[in-house]
């Protein structure tokens, strides 16, 4: 979709951004701002977000010189590598997982989370006991109206994928994305622990990808952040995605910034 499109679908979810200096800014974390489009290129201190809202920080893809202050790693399939995409482009044992978890799971795209809701309540547990990131597993029994409010704000938003791999019916690992332009966001990617002997992670991916290539207005996709945990990486690595190190510039304000050099000490 278009850049003012997403930026409208943003607002009208109801996320907590404002216009400031020419820029869309939206809220990342408490009191810390960044463009609601990522990968705005942004001259540093050229823009910024509101004063008022100034507390902690802000942060933009900057282009490279002595501003950049930090990096931002993606994992990235980009031009060439999606455009050639198939399954002779991964090993011959991810071409066997892939055919595996083909014939032991449907995959498609989910048209209501009212449908699959408690099983991706059930996802997003198995989730996080066996990565250990993101939310804790009890997240999502604790706060379960908080996350229910959150899904069904997402699926109501039109234009976002929502993909499924389905075992024997049974939704067992999700993926959800987004377009802005050329590229396209994998937001979120969670498998049940108990049904990966069948493959669902490479199914989805495969398919996914095969269909991201396919788009006519789709050049690049991101998978997420570069992660510390190896085996996180190197799935997306072995197909075909590799890192990127986009350059940023983060500004903080002086408190925040006494901190930092304080536990660096």
């Amino acid at each position: 979709m278009l850049a003012e499109e997403f930026i409208a679908q943003q607002i009208k979810a109801g996320y907590a951004i404002h216009f400031h200096d020419g820029v869309w800014w939206q809220r990342a974390a408490p009191f810390f701002y960044r463009p609601v489009l990522p990968l705005q290129e942004i001259l540093p201190e050229r823009a910024r977000p509101k004063l008022s809202k100034l507390f902690l920080g802000y942060r933009h893809i900057t282009s490279e010189g002595s501003h950049v202050n930090k990096r931002w790693s993606v994992l990235l399939l980009d031009d060439e590598a999606l455009r050639t995409f198939s399954i002779k482009s991964i090993s011959s044992s991810k071409r066997a997982r892939v055919r595996k978890g083909l014939s032991h799971n449907e995959i498609r795209r989910i048209e209501s989370f009212e449908q699959v809701a408690d099983k991706m309540q059930t996802i997003c547990i198995s989730a996080a006991h066996r990565t250990g990131h993101g939310k804790p597993p009890d997240y999502y029994t604790k706060h379960y109206t908080e996350w229910r409010d959150f899904m069904s704000r997402e699926f109501s938003i039109p234009g976002r994928e929502w993909w499924g791999a389905f075992h024997q019916g049974v939704l067992v690992a999700f993926y959800y994305a987004y377009q802005i332009e050329e590229t396209m966001f994998i937001s979120a990617a969670k498998s049940h622990t108990d049904f990966l002997a069948h493959c669902p992670n490479d199914a989805l991916l495969y398919s996914f990808l095969v269909y991201c290539r396919d788009l006519g207005d789709c050049s690049r996709v991101i998978f997420g952040d570069w992660s510390e945990v190896p085996s996180l990486n190197s799935f997306k690595e072995r197909y075909g995605f590799r890192r990127a190190d986009l350059p940023v510039y983060a500004w903080y304000t002086p408190a925040v910034r006494w901190l930092m050099k304080r536990s660096r000490t």
